[in-house]
């Protein structure tokens, strides 16, 4: 599915509540396979999904479509990136009991 850079633009400057819905209806079923494909335990995958889409929302006015897939894409780093820091994070706080 291509994303629309329309909707984007709303989602950037002034969403509507059915803008908002979108994004949770559409990304996190999908955000949430991603999460549960690294490993992260079930319990931990909706406040991520919710960090992910905290991160869209503050930073998709940078989001630059390069072609199809280019969301989805831009999506996968922002999980990658969040899937790192929880492991990290879960290494670190055992390390230190």
């Amino acid at each position: 599915m291509d994303t629309s850079l329309t909707w984007l633009g709303r989602i950037a400057t002034a969403p509507s509540e059915t803008d908002w819905r979108r994004l949770v209806d559409v990304y996190a079923p999908l955000l949430h396979n991603w999460f549960a494909r690294t490993g992260i335990p079930p319990v931990d995958r909706e406040d991520l999904v919710q960090e992910v889409l905290v991160v869209v929302v503050a930073r998709v006015a940078e989001f630059d479509q390069r072609g199809p897939g280019a969301f989805r894409a831009w999506l996968r780093g922002i999980v990658a990136t969040l899937a790192r820091k929880f492991f990290r994070d879960r290494h670190s706080s055992a390390a230190v009991d």
